[in-house]
């Protein structure tokens, strides 16, 4: 929060939701590829967004 505080360049934020748990490493991680695929080409500097779990299927 200090980089936001002090208007310091971030490369943005992303938020892990509670429904993926702090343990589930490999929930995280498949949440981490599909939030990376469905944003690719888009900036993320100074973006706040939240990771949620991805759907299978």
């Amino acid at each position: 929060m200090r980089f936001l505080e002090n208007q310091r360049p971030h490369a943005g934020l992303l938020i892990v939701a509670q429904s993926l748990g702090n343990d589930d490493t490999a929930g995280i991680a498949r949440a981490l590829v599909v939030y990376s695929q469905s944003h690719e080409g888009s900036a993320t500097s100074y973006a706040i967004d939240y990771l949620s779990a991805a759907r299978s299927g």
